[in-house]
């Protein structure tokens, strides 16, 4: 059992702590609002990636969370500033209480708001006494903090001064440069471009092909729906379980992509299509933040007639260049081992889980994950292994 100061028993829960000896003052924040101000000057000033933005998690906590209960980390210095939030949230299961990143799945990387100072300075020793405290205030047994990358922006995340394991997958970015037709022209061969330009044609005569991003409200609502629409096609054709025919996943969806934009943009979820007259035939779903585009999901029109000539992919291509265009230094298009990740974007960004447990029944919980989560490891790089097999064999 891997442990922080693993105890049998917990003392008072408290509003706040600070031991001896740390240079940060701990408190919990169960309201978003009550951290929004520091929240969001972290998020300007700081290290976060684009899913711990505000907005981005209070539509994810809203959505996804009904049965937990938020649970932000505040870090004060001595001077009293915010240094540092860690945004969590609780829930019950193995008989523990539970904290957790938000949105689960959904989001691609999870880490802290820090301070560069903060993230800096930070030691195991500091971080191993705050997430005590936090403990002890909040009634955490567990501690399980999945795809946290290594660095962000160069820096190093403190938390990964503190026991953990690989993640299952790693992340992939690329770094942009303001050429997109010829970062592009760097990725693919000519004979490659050529046939993307070949099928391009071939789906002009579908309709005009046109590549935008939703900036309306009713747009978005519509980009949305095709989204949804292709994934249960697809997810139907292949018979594996959709999930995106959740009902949360769905409200979710619907509030950061569609209903943020009555506030107008950006909203917390981008959305992209690639259209052939009116009908949307490929959709790219995304976050910007400081500089960066994540991409979230994706889907393309499986009707054959359409699919065969790789609106996906090219839908892909036009957003790259679309990124470059504005200015973007980073692109990545998330965790996961697909081929079209690597094609776009060759830099691997390690990811690491933290299974901590702070309690006695923790520990145990701790042990049961611990497990499911190498047996998911070891599953999904038996397939990577296999794919090139596979491919030779013509499988």
């Amino acid at each position: 059992m891997t442990s922080l100061e693993a105890a049998p028993s917990r003392p008072e829960p408290k509003a706040a702590a600070r031991d001896d000896g740390l240079a940060w003052t701990v408190s919990i924040a169960s309201d978003l609002a009550a951290v929004s101000r520091a929240w969001l000057s972290l998020e300007m000033s700081g290290l976060a990636t684009p899913y711990q933005t505000l907005g981005w998690q209070r539509a994810a906590i809203a959505a996804l969370h009904q049965d937990g209960k938020p649970c932000v980390i505040c870090l004060k210095d001595r001077s009293g500033a915010v240094a540092a939030l860690l945004p969590l949230v609780l829930s019950h299961r193995y008989g523990v209480t539970m904290a957790s990143y938000p949105a689960g799945k959904h989001a691609n990387y999870n880490m802290g708001l820090f301070s560069e100072e903060a993230a800096r300075s930070l030691t195991a020793a500091d971080l191993r006494k705050v997430l005590r405290s936090a403990a002890d205030i909040a009634g955490i047994d567990l501690y399980v903090m999945r795809n946290q990358p290594d660095l962000w922006r160069g820096v190093r995340n403190p938390l990964s001064l503190l026991p953990g394991r690989n993640s299952s997958s790693s992340a992939w970015r690329a770094d942009l440069i303001p050429d997109g037709e010829a970062f592009v022209n760097g990725l693919m061969s000519s004979e490659s471009r050529k046939k993307l330009r070949h099928k391009e044609r071939k789906l002009a005569d579908v309709g005009p092909i046109t590549y935008e991003e939703a900036a309306s409200p009713d747009r978005a609502a519509q980009v949305l729906a095709a989204f949804l629409a292709q994934k249960k096609a697809r997810f139907a054709a292949i018979g594996v379980s959709n999930p995106f025919d959740d009902p949360a996943a769905i409200h979710f969806l619907e509030d950061a992509a569609v209903k943020a934009l009555e506030f107008g943009p950006p909203a917390p979820v981008s959305l992209f299509s690639m259209n052939a007259g009116e009908r949307i035939i490929a959709v790219f779903g995304g976050v910007i933040h400081a500089g960066r585009f994540s991409g979230m999901f994706t889907s393309f029109d499986p009707d054959p007639a359409v699919a065969r000539y790789s609106p996906g992919d090219l839908l892909l291509m036009n957003l790259v260049k679309m990124m470059s265009a504005r200015g973007l230094q980073t692109f990545d298009l998330g965790a996961g081992d697909a081929a079209y990740k690597t094609d776009y974007c060759a830099i691997e960004e390690r990811l690491f889980d933290s299974i901590l447990p702070m309690t006695l029944p923790g520990g145990v919980a701790a042990a049961a994950i611990s497990a499911g989560l190498s047996a998911k490891r070891f599953a999904k790089q038996r397939r990577a292994l296999a794919q090139p097999l596979l491919r030779l064999i013509g499988r």
